[in-house]
């Protein structure tokens, strides 16, 4: 249904519901037309044939709430890009807050599809946290050893993981670089985007071997164009984790520095 405001036609955005008038939404950043031309491209392009098993992590803090909007969209353009990539993509979603506030990790969807994965991250809400730095590495150990990988020889596994500020020290004696090494024991790509990126690093470089294509940094006020810039990019890290024979990128993905 369409509305007139001013004299434009006013639509209903698909990811966050609210109103807009088409193109790119300025709420969210959702594009409804690159969801199509992924689309168009999977039919005409065979899709690789495995499994990606991908865990979506998100700090649902306060700290994050500038960010949730672009997150949000983000998260459902990401999937759909990746889903026409592989031929079968399952879906976790997690979210935590700092635990030294009692906000416990929460696993939202477990193992479902895109479609019910895009419906949950609609319902994600944002606040809490009573410092700058959170728990963030608590909040990985979480969705590293909750989400019930497959380990089959055709399933390619990944975390992508949004944050905003610094981490706090872990308090279990374990290091950032032993969760990293945790992650390549177990074949899983770790893949990060946040507005600190350079704390993240070490471990980044340690489940990897590199941290060049796998490490994102946003702006403290990015545009949904940064925001899609940065999809593309970690679209095409997880797709080259999909298939190390098929060094192409995904569909409308781009190569390149990994800062914007």
């Amino acid at each position: 249904m369409e509305t007139l405001v001013e004299g434009k036609a006013m639509g209903i955005c698909q990811s966050c519901g609210k109103s807009y008038s088409g193109g790119v939404c300025q709420h969210c950043g959702y594009n409804p037309q690159a969801l199509n031309i992924a689309q168009q491209v999977s039919t005409a392009k065979a899709k690789v044939p495995c499994e990606l098993d991908i865990a979506i992590l998100i700090d649902r803090t306060a700290s994050s709430d500038q960010f949730s909007r672009g997150i949000k969209g983000a998260v459902a353009l990401l999937l759909n890009l990746l889903s026409s990539k592989c031929a079968a993509v399952k879906v976790w979603l997690h979210t935590y807050g700092d635990e030294d506030f009692g906000q416990q990790p929460e696993t939202l969807c477990a193992g479902t599809s895109v479609q019910e994965a895009d419906e949950a991250i609609k319902r994600l809400t944002f606040g809490g946290g009573g410092d700058p730095e959170e728990t963030h590495h608590e909040g990985l150990l979480y969705a590293l050893r909750q989400t019930n990988w497959n380990t089959g020889p055709l399933v390619r596994r990944a975390i992508v993981w949004f944050m905003t500020n610094k981490p706090k020290p872990l308090k279990n004696g374990v290091t950032p670089k032993q969760i990293g090494e945790e992650c390549a024991q177990k074949d899983i790509a770790l893949v990060v985007v946040s507005d600190m990126p350079d704390f993240y690093q070490e471990i980044v470089e340690a489940a990897n071997g590199t941290f060049a294509e796998y490490l994102f940094s946003i702006s403290n006020d990015p545009t949904p164009a940064e925001w899609q810039k940065v999809v593309h990019r970690v679209a095409a890290s997880v797709s080259r984790t999909a298939s190390a024979e098929d060094d192409a990128t995904l569909p409308l993905g781009q190569s390149g520095p990994s800062t914007l």
